[in-house]
């Protein structure tokens, strides 16, 4: 995780959001709930060193990201174009925003 958390440190949003802000729910069982998931995962990856090379987002944990996007960023879209509403229901806010929470090179495109 060391490339991501440098991205992170080069990002936009070093200064006002951690991981945790982002990549688990705000509300206290669903941030529970994901921290114990992904300490799963990411423990028995690190343990067996079974983990690709480049590291993907899962699309469940990409969907919290979208989530807290929309949560923090919401009131920017009272009224937003059509094709930025558009691009939002299709993509996500990851798809065209994807440079701003981690430098470019670390992006959260799904597996």
């Amino acid at each position: 995780m060391k490339p991501q958390f440098h991205s992170w440190e080069r990002g936009r949003h070093h200064a006002v959001a951690t991981c945790n802000d982002c990549h688990v729910p705000s509300d206290p069982f669903g941030k529970w709930l994901a921290k114990s998931e992904n300490g799963w995962h990411h423990s028995y990856a690190f343990t067996s060193g079974n983990y690709p090379e480049v590291i993907r987002i899962k699309q469940h944990n990409l969907d919290i990201v979208e989530s807290n996007c929309v949560r923090c960023h919401g009131a920017l879209f009272h009224h937003p174009t059509v094709a930025h509403s558009e691009s939002v229901e299709s993509d996500g806010c990851v798809r065209c925003h994807a440079g701003v929470a981690h430098a470019a090179e670390h992006t959260l495109v799904p597996h």
